[in-house]
C-alpha cells in the first residue's frame, strides 16, 4: 500500500509519523525517515499487519491517512495532513491459472498482457491471429496482479455494428473450471485486477467424490449437497481470505447441509471440503 507525501513547509522533514486504517477499522503507525525539502514529494510504502485487513468488504471500501507528527512535533496546520480514497477489493483467486483468450475475425487489433505488481510483464502478446485461441498458464506467487487487453479499433471482441465476428476471454483454474468470463464488448480495452492470497490458497484439487452448492447466487440460505465426504471439514472465506463459517459434514455417504448465510455481505466467498490432506474449493455469491 502506497500514499504520496508533500512538504509544505520551508524546513527539511526528516521523519513523519503516519497512521492510516481501512473502514476506522484496525489502525496502523508508521514512521518514515529521509530528507523532504520545501514542495519537495515522495512515494512511501506502507506496511499493513495481518488484522489490518479484517474490516475489508467486498464492496467500496475507505482508506484513510493522517500525518500525527513531522520532526518529532505535532504538526502545526491539520488542513492538510489527513486523506480519505474509496475502493474496492480485487478478486481472490488461487494460484494455478489459465488465461484463454479467443480472438475474433480481426485479430491483429487485439493484445494483452499480465503484470504483477511491482509492473513486471509475465505474458505479454500482439500480432494475434484471426479466430485463434491462445492459453498461457500461471503458477503465481502471493500479490497482485492484474490483466491488461486493448483493441486499436476501439470495438473489443465482439461489436454488434461491425462484421468481426466474436472472441472471448475467460480465466480457468488448472483443472479446466472457467472461473470468470469478461464481457466482450469492452471497446478500446480494460485492466482486471487480482489477489492471489498469502495463507489462504483456493487451488482447487479434483476429488473424486462430487460436491454440489446451490443456488448460486444465493440469498439467505446456501445447500452444500455431497457424496462421500463423511465427516470432512468444511470452511468458507471471503474475498480476502478470512475465515466467515466452518463446520463439520455429518456421517451420511450423501449429504445435504443447509448453510445460513443471511449475515453475509453481498460479495464472492469460497468454500473449502477438506478430506485427507485434500481440498476440494467451490465459489458462489451471495446477491440480494
Amino acid at each position: 500500500m502506497q500514499t504520496r507525501l508533500k512538504s509544505t513547509i520551508t524546513k527539511a522533514i526528516t521523519t513523519i509519523v503516519i497512521e492510516y486504517n481501512i473502514n476506522n477499522g484496525v489502525k496502523a503507525n508508521y514512521t518514515w525517515t529521509g530528507n523532504l525539502n520545501f514542495l519537495e514529494k515522495t512515494t512511501i510504502s506502507l506496511p499493513t499487519p495481518v488484522n489490518f485487513w479484517n474490516s475489508l468488504t467486498n464492496g467500496t471500501n475507505t482508506f484513510s491517512a493522517q500525518i500525527l507528527s513531522t520532526n518529532g512535533v505535532a504538526d502545526q496546520y491539520v488542513h492538510n495532513n489527513a486523506i480519505g480514497r474509496n475502493f474496492s477489493a480485487s478478486e481472490v483467486l488461487g494460484s494455478g491459472l489459465i488465461l484463454e483468450f479467443t480472438t475474433n475475425l480481426a485479430g491483429f487489433q487485439s493484445s494483452y498482457n499480465v503484470q504483477d505488481e511491482s509492473g513486471s510483464v509475465l505474458v505479454q502478446r500482439s500480432g494475434l491471429g484471426n479466430n485463434t485461441t491462445y492459453r498461457d498458464t500461471f503458477n503465481l506467487t502471493a500479490g497482485c496482479y492484474s490483466i491488461n487487453v486493448f483493441d486499436t479499433n476501439d470495438d473489443g471482441l465482439s461489436f454488434f455494428a461491425n462484421s468481426s465476428g466474436n472472441g472471448s476471454i475467460r480465466i480457468k483454474n488448472l483443472t479446466g473450471s472457467t472461473l470468470k468470463i469478461f464481457e466482450p464488448d469492452f471497446g478500446d480495452g480494460f485492466s482486471y485486477n487480482f489477489t492471489i492470497p498469502t495463507t489462504v490458497g483456493v487451488d482447487e484439487i479434483k476429488l473424486s467424490e462430487s460436491v454440489s452448492l446451490y443456488p448460486n447466487p444465493a440469498n439467505n440460505v446456501v445447500t452444500l449437497e455431497t457424496n462421500g465426504l463423511m465427516n470432512s471439514n468444511w470452511n468458507i472465506y471471503d474475498g480476502m481470505g478470512r475465515t466467515i463459517s466452518s463446520g463439520l459434514l455429518n456421517s451420511q455417504h450423501h449429504s445435504k447441509t443447509k448453510l445460513n448465510v443471511e449475515n453475509f455481505a453481498n460479495g464472492i466467498y469460497y468454500i473449502h471440503i477438506n478430506k485427507d490432506g485434500v481440498t476440494k474449493v467451490e465459489k458462489f455469491i451471495i446477491q440480494r
